[in-house]
């Protein structure tokens, strides 16, 4: 497979939630591939962690957004949800920033 296709499954399955584990399955890597691949999710200038980061903020910006436009509609519940998700993404943010985790 060619980097660049390999970025965009990346990013394409990141968006979805998609463990670097799993993404690893879904590609049908062996064991030294993957172990390869994992690394790479690691390595902080590595594209392979870039578009992973780039899909996981595309993906939730997706459900935000259409949890924003169902509270807009009137639902409560879509609101009490993005309240949630905002507040842990940052306590997330927080946790890396001040422990690295």
């Amino acid at each position: 497979m060619l980097e660049e296709e390999l970025l965009e499954v990346v990013f394409r399955l990141a968006k979805m939630k998609y463990t670097p584990e799993r993404i690893c399955t879904f590609l049908g890597l062996n064991t030294k591939d993957t172990a390869r691949l994992i690394e790479r999710f690691s390595l902080v200038d590595d594209p392979v962690k870039i578009r992973y980061e780039q899909g996981l903020t595309v993906g939730d910006y997706r459900i935000d957004k259409g949890l924003e436009k169902a509270g807009v509609k009137g639902n409560p519940v879509a609101v009490s949800e993005l309240n949630i998700r905002q507040y842990h993404r940052r306590m997330d943010e927080m946790k890396k920033e001040l422990f690295g985790i």
